[in-house]
Parts: C-alpha cells; structure tokens; sequence
C-alpha cells in the first residue's frame, strides 16, 4: 500500500505536487498581500479599493477555499478583472522549478541573463523574414522583447536590412502577444523619416505623461516611404496593439484583420513568496492626437476580415501597391540617368581644360546620388573600363581618386589610380598610391614589382 501510495503522488504534475500545502492561513496571507500591491502600485487607487473589497468579500465567503495556488491564482485572476476588466491585471502560480526553495529572493541578474539566453534561443520571436512575390517584403514578429539587448538590435537590424528594398510591407502581429516600449519605439522609427511622437504613458508615481517619440530615421532611408500593411487578430494583445494604434493614427499603415483584445496599462510584474507572480499596471496609455488609447475597445481594423483572411488580402492590397511604388521608382531612375548624363557631359567638356573643376563637379554629382542612394563603388568601377577602354586617362584618374577617397579599403581602386599617374608620366604620385597599395596587400608580387619599375624609372 505504502509503495502505491508514493507511485501515485510521483505521477502527479510538479504544480500540484508543490502546492497540496495550501492552507486557510496560506490564502489570508496571498489576499493581503495581493491587495498591499494593488493598493501601492495600481494606477487608478479607487479602483485598487474596490478589488480589495472584492477579494476580502470572496476570501469570507469561502470562494477560495481551494487546495492549490494555480487554483487560487486562476479565481484571482477572474476577481481582479471584476471592475474594469483591464487585461493585464493578472495572477499566476510560480512553478517550483522557477525558485530557489531555500529563499525568497532571486537574483536579478541571473534572471535577466537567463531572458537574454532564451530570448536568442527563439529568435527574438522574429518568426518569418521573407520576400514575397512581387516584392513585398513579409515579417511575423509574435513578441516586441522587452531588454535591451546588442544580440536583438543586431536581429533586428538584420531583418529590417534584409526587407529593405521590397516594394510594399506587410507586418503580422495576429499572434504578437505583448512587448515592451524600448522594442516598439525603436521598430517603429524604422518608418518614418522624421521624428514622430508615438503614444505616451502616463504612470502613478510620476503623476504626467511621458511623452514617446520614434528616432530620426538613419538605418533605411527607403522604408520610410514604402506602403505598409499591419495584420492584427482577437489575439493581437497589448504591445502590439500599441504599433498598430499608432500607425493607424498616424495614417502611416493599413491594418487588417480581426479587432483586437484592447489592453493598454503598462506593468509591472510582482512575486508573492515565489508562489504567486502578480502583474499589475502602474500606468496608462495617452496617444498625443486623440488623447486616449485602446483599452477595453481594442483596435478596429481599417480592413476587416477574419484572421485566417487577414494574409491573403494584406497580399492582394501590398501587390497593387508595390506595383505603383515599382513605376514611380523606375520613373525616378529614368529621370536620374538624364541628370546624370548631363553633369557627364560637363564634366568631360572641363576634363579637357580644367582638370580640378572637372573634379568638383564629379564629386558634388556623386554626393547628389549617394544621398538618394543610387550610387555605390560597383559603378564607379563600371565607368573606370568604359573610361579605360576610351583610353581616356583624365577622367580614369578623376574616378579612380573618388573610388579611393569613398572606398579607402577596396584595392581596385588604388591599382587603377597607380596606373592611371604612371601612365601619364606621373611618376611621384604612382609610387605614393601604389606604397598605399601594398600596405592593404603587402605579400602582392606585382604590386612590389611595379614600385621597384617605377623607383627607377625616378632615378634615371
């Protein structure tokens, strides 16, 4: 009897087999403290009052007289929603495989490198990176993370890098449950070329509203400007409702999908004895434009579908879309190849007489295109042989000497510009560029051969 007795309690789940313990005294003990909490932190103190009421009411009416403390947090859970229904007023039991049992107090920073390591180990929650059909550029994220962290700028980074040149933006949050500021804002910046203000917070202990604005835009020029679409679901919950709100206001996106859960109050989240972890809001939400926020309405869709639907249509719309962003692109660069023929023009008309204002003028022209984007060193390159092959050894120079000063590590240029001087009997500065050669590739035969032809070619 004694050795089935002990089978059975080894088969029950680690959470029972941790809180058969529970006692009247254990459930008097987690009201009170729960409602010391609500009563220090909870944004709105008349509120806090009331639950209190509540769960003292039902801890006397015998409502928690229930052996575990999932059981007990779950009746928690449904109580603390009892006045306002705000959504991240929340109550969970602690796994006992999540605390020390020798102590009551956890060392912070082994939890937060233990986020860090989880959080990389899923990705960061970034679930697809994808280029659609038709250029359009398709990224699942089902969690703004909420630390800081160079490991998920660099994914973050990497992503939007990656997506940078699609012609239309679709961004799934249906199954985005949650994230912190720090994420959103920094996300969102990637969006707009100027700083916008985002939605604020206004916070209990402070007694204002901390205004929120996105970052002046220096990582993608081009995204700030492409058609983005937002998928959101019944699930989509908090944080990204927060992203979808905004870019809604802001006219910036078209958000599609199902209305969304409607939980606006930031928190923070508490442990009671490590039995309990208790998440209560210590703020609220304030969008600069309307002056409110989405909680307990959530976010109506500008298109509404059901969340299965949401993708299919999102594609259909970002296609039609990033066919008018292919055209206005194309008609942009047809329009650049004019421009930049004619500086050409003007630039080989001085070459011929005016080496060094030929030389500004190429260089401003170049600035022109970099600053739009549409200039890199593979051109350069591709205007060197078509100089080279004209025999043209002015303007070979003239590149070349762009080619170094833009790309101060890329060899091609320095052996063109060496060759270039050396070709025009300038014998002095072939030696220093090809010195400069060397250093960034010192075992290079030729190169060493070429310094040694041309030091005695100085010396006769």
């Amino acid at each position: 009897m004694k050795v089935r007795l002990i089978a059975i309690i080894l088969l029950l789940p680690i959470s029972l087999w941790s809180q058969v313990e529970l006692t009247q005294e254990n459930r008097e003990e987690m009201v009170e403290s729960v409602c010391q909490l609500l009563k220090d932190n909870y944004v709105f103190p008349d509120i806090a009052e009331q639950l209190c009421d509540t769960l003292h009411n039902n801890l006397e009416k015998g409502e928690y007289n229930v052996d575990t403390y999932d059981e007990l947090s779950d009746l928690f859970s449904r109580d603390l929603k009892s006045v306002n229904n705000d959504l991240h007023l929340n109550v969970w039991s602690i796994p006992p495989d999540r605390y020390n049992r020798n102590t009551e107090k956890v060392d912070p920073i082994i939890t937060q490198l233990n986020i860090i390591r989880t959080n990389a180990e899923r990705g960061f929650d970034f679930k697809k990176v994808e280029i659609l059909e038709g250029n359009i550029g398709y990224l699942e994220l089902t969690k703004f993370k909420s630390i800081p962290d160079p490991q998920l700028e660099r994914v973050l980074e990497g992503a939007m890098n990656f997506l940078s040149c699609c012609s239309a933006f679709i961004l799934d949050l249906r199954r985005n449950t949650g994230g912190n500021h720090w994420m959103i804002r920094k996300f969102m910046s990637y969006f707009f070329e100027d700083q916008v203000q985002l939605t604020g917070r206004y916070t209990r202990i402070s007694g204002g509203v901390k205004e929120s604005f996105t970052k002046e835009n220096f990582h993608n020029r081009h995204l700030v400007n492409i058609p983005l679409f937002v998928l959101v679901s019944s699930r989509t919950v908090s944080g990204p409702e927060n992203v979808a709100y905004d870019m809604q206001v802001l006219k910036r996106a078209t958000i599609i999908g199902e209305k969304t859960k409607g939980a606006a109050n930031p928190s923070y989240f508490y442990r009671i004895k490590e039995k309990l972890l208790v998440c209560i809001p210590y703020g609220y939400a304030v969008n600069p434009v309307t002056k409110s926020n989405w909680e307990g309405t959530g976010i109506t869709p500008d298109v509404l579908v059901s969340a299965d639907s949401a993708l299919t249509t999102a594609i259909c719309m970002a296609k039609e879309a990033a066919e008018k962003v292919q055209k206005r692109e194309q008609g942009k660069v047809d329009s650049l190849i004019v421009v930049l023929q004619d500086k050409m023009k003007q630039v080989e008309s001085l070459l011929e007489n005016d080496f060094d204002k030929a030389e500004e003028l190429f260089s401003k022209t170049l600035d022109e295109f970099y600053k739009i984007e549409y200039m890199n060193q593979y051109l350069l390159l591709d205007w060197l042989d078509s100089y080279q092959a004209d025999g043209n050894t002015a303007a070979c120079e003239m590149i070349s000497k762009q080619g170094v000063k833009r790309y101060p590590e890329d060899d091609r240029f320095y052996s063109r510009l060496g060759d270039a001087y050396y070709k025009k009997g300038d014998l002095e500065n072939a030696l220093q560029v090809y010195s400069d050669l060397l250093k960034l590739n010192p075992n290079d035969q030729i190169v060493k051969n070429k310094i040694e032809e041309i030091r005695k070619g100085i010396q006769n």
